[in-house]
């Protein structure tokens, strides 16, 4: 799944990150809801700039997803389940 958001720098793209994934758009494209989305701080705001996060689907499963900086302003975020 490809997703984006809007920030401007480190912090706010890790809480924009772990905001979309318990939003509604999410939801929608993944076909279930996220809660507990936690994310680590990006090293920096260039583009490129890849940064990790975890979730808990609907069903309890652990999710983890890869967020890439694309500009400025956006992201884009693939996840998928963790297998056993």
């Amino acid at each position: 799944m490809a997703l984006v958001g809007c920030s401007t720098d480190t912090e706010d793209f890790r809480q924009s990150a772990e905001d979309y994934i318990e939003g509604d758009r999410i939801t929608e494209q993944a076909g279930t809801e996220f809660t507990d989305a936690e994310c680590g701080e990006p090293d920096s705001t260039a583009a490129g700039t890849t940064f990790g996060c975890t979730a808990t689907a609907a069903d309890g499963t652990e999710w983890r997803f890869v967020v890439t900086i694309v500009d400025n302003d956006n992201f884009e975020i693939s996840g998928q389940p963790v297998s056993g």
